[in-house]
């Protein structure tokens, strides 16, 4: 019987592996990694496309600790340890925008679906909404509340409401519009770095966060967390 899976070879990459993200259409995947490379690969075959970078590469002190694919699939967003976000063209392979502000290591970047926004965690403790719909590509929104580094980012089912995890054993939702805090999720399934991956299994479907009122419910296979 055929393999019903593949090993796309990480023989580009010489340090570990740190992040990964699969385009809207399900053609390429896209690596990011310590050595401070992003890559390309086509998910059917396992191929390597491209290496991104290019004339501009990151330094490799700054490894690159996530990656997320713009719905069109012209764009990869990455975050890495030099405290900024770096919007790259994947026709070029050059970084056509930097994203500066936080003051500290990203850990997590996330594009809304319509392309227009990109959230990102950082551990000094805040997420950051960016505007990508026009050339400043400034900071819209500072995202202050966690205790502690903020793991992971994603967008509810909605569009309307980002999702934050962080090590201070909460996940948060806020409105992706404004800095307005709409409730802090904690419970038995929210400690330490799960936090961060409860906030990425938010994207899932709008089922698994919802909003009813001022209130914010994420369950846990049956166990609801609530908080305002």
């Amino acid at each position: 019987q055929a393999s019903r899976h593949h090993t796309i070879s990480a023989s580009g990459h010489s340090r570990k592996v740190t992040s990964v993200c699969v385009s809207a259409d399900g053609k390429f995947v896209v690596s990011g990694s310590e050595d401070a490379t992003i890559m390309v690969w086509l998910l059917n075959s396992g191929k390597h496309v491209c290496t991104l970078g290019g004339k501009t590469p990151l330094s490799v002190s700054y490894g690159v600790y996530s990656v997320s694919v713009t719905g069109d699939g012209r764009h990869v967003v990455s975050g890495s340890l030099d405290k900024t976000v770096h919007v790259w063209s994947l026709d070029s392979g050059e970084c056509v925008r930097t994203l500066s502000g936080h003051i500290g290591s990203l850990c997590s970047v996330y594009v809304t679906a319509d392309g227009k926004h990109v959230v990102s965690g950082s551990d000094d403790q805040n997420a950051r909404v960016w505007s990508l719909s026009d050339s400043s590509a400034e900071c819209v929104h500072t995202l202050s509340g966690h205790k502690s580094d903020v793991t992971s980012v994603c967008m509810a089912a909605d569009g309307k409401h980002v999702i934050s995890g962080s090590r201070d054993n909460s996940v948060r939702v806020w409105s992706l519009d404004s800095e307005y805090h709409r409730g802090k999720l904690t419970g038995d399934a929210c400690h330490g770095d799960q936090a961060g991956a409860e906030a990425r299994r938010a994207l899932l479907d709008g089922r698994i966060i919802r909003m009813i009122g001022t209130q914010a419910i994420l369950s846990f296979q049956g166990c609801d967390c609530t908080g305002a």
